[in-house]
């Protein structure tokens, strides 16, 4: 389920909240959840956390247990419908840029540093040379 929107991803979370709540007769919990849409456990465990924030879905605490609950489906409405993956992606060609811009500084240094030496080098040879010959 990379790269669908909150929104999207949402509606099909409160979904099988609903449809598994209606053929177990009680609420599910996150890994019910996640096996019925196909979710890793870690995925699921996002979603659920960023409706709980939103108060789209609830959390029922029975002793161990997480079960979810929908309390306001509507506010599924105010969610994103666009995926946050086309800025992670022009994020990260910022930041390719920026290394690749890092690596051509580090090599320029690096050549101006190895011109020094040579020409340091040539210059004690010169004078040596001198000194040898007087």
């Amino acid at each position: 389920m990379t790269g669908i929107s909150l929104y999207q991803s949402g509606h099909l979370f409160v979904a099988a909240i609903r449809v598994l709540e209606h053929l177990n007769k009680v609420p599910p919990t996150v890994e019910q959840v996640a096996s019925m849409i196909g979710l890793a456990l870690e995925q699921a465990g996002r979603i659920s956390r960023r409706l709980i924030e939103l108060g789209i879905v609830g959390e029922i605490k029975s002793g161990s247990e997480l079960r979810l609950a929908i309390n306001d489906h509507l506010a599924l409405e105010q969610l994103p419908r666009t995926s946050n993956t086309a800025g992670l992606e022009k994020e990260l060609e910022k930041f390719h840029a920026k290394r690749r811009q890092i690596n051509t500084e580090i090599e320029t240094l690096k050549q101006q540093q190895e011109k020094k030496k040579q020409d340091l080098f040539a210059e004690i040879e010169k004078k040596l040379k001198k000194n040898l010959s007087d």
